[in-house]
């Protein structure tokens, strides 16, 4: 992304590299943008935890992120390998704040719904009763 971004951009970006899991939630509420674009995740509690905090994320579109994120209504999916497109995306948002706001809600409303603590277990309840029958 160093060919992306000018030197002003870069200057406004953290590398923060393996954190432990008591600081992560200060970091997310400093953030203006989360990014994950990892290749190989099995469920990125940090993409769930930022969007619950309202901040938008620009997140891979491999695998399980599919299933919670729609994209550009309440995070952005980009491939990982494509870095022209995420580099973009991030762009996108830091240059529209109404954008991050309006993504930001949207994200927390759908780990809420998502989430709910009643949803999974009557999601559950109805799926024992499947088996059982």
């Amino acid at each position: 992304m160093d060919t992306v971004f000018t030197d002003q951009a870069r200057a406004n970006v953290s590398y923060l590299g393996k954190i432990p899991y008591t600081e992560v939630q200060d970091h997310i509420k400093k953030a203006h943008v989360c990014t994950f674009p990892s290749f190989a995740e099995t469920l990125g509690m940090v993409t769930i935890e930022s969007m619950a905090l309202q901040k938008p994320v620009v997140n891979t579109s491999i695998g399980w992120a599919q299933e919670l994120i729609d994209d550009g209504v309440n995070g952005f999916l980009v491939h990982p390998s494509n870095i022209e497109l995420f580099s973009q995306r991030i762009l996108q948002l830091f240059n529209d704040n109404a954008l991050c706001l309006r993504i930001g809600s949207a994200a927390r409303e759908k780990v809420e719904t998502t989430f709910d603590i009643n949803t999974i277990a009557e999601t559950n309840i109805a799926y024992y009763k499947t088996i059982l029958a």
